[in-house]
């Protein structure tokens, strides 16, 4: 022992576990926003493409493979689905941005509910915060 210091015990530290369920919610909703906002997309594309949304015509229509990509000794299974896939790149463009939006959503309302059932901000340990009555000074 040097002059300065003293001895601690070391403290076990708890860890922090969460409840199983979580990790299944987590799950399911890894899987299915995914999933829903594909077909959502879809769904929202030809809505659009019925009643004349202005969406542009070059993410419209099917997609073209350059013929150097048919000279590669690629499976021509992998390469005549994306061919025959109508608006593709408007699908996925528009599944990433549905996707974004449906995790904002539930990320707003995942943090409304745990502000409001939630556990409170203060532990028992902690002080209470100082009230102060705002006097205005003048000179």
């Amino acid at each position: 022992m040097s002059k300065y210091t003293k001895y601690q015990k070391p403290r076990k530290m708890k860890e922090k576990r969460i409840h199983p369920i979580w990790r299944g919610i987590g799950c399911i909703l890894a899987l299915f926003l995914p999933v829903m906002s594909y077909f959502l997309s879809i769904e929202l594309i030809n809505f659009g493409l019925a009643n004349e949304w202005p969406i542009p015509r070059e993410i419209l229509g099917y997609v073209h493979i350059p013929r150097q990509v048919w000279i590669v000794n690629l499976p021509s299974s992998l390469i005549n689905p994306i061919n025959r896939f109508p608006n593709l790149v408007a699908v996925v463009l528009f599944t990433f941005v549905i996707l974004i939006l449906l995790t904002g959503l539930i990320s707003w309302i995942y943090s409304l509910l745990y502000r409001f059932i939630g556990p409170p901000q203060l532990s028992p340990i902690d002080a209470a915060p100082i009230k102060t009555k705002n006097v205005r000074k003048s000179r």
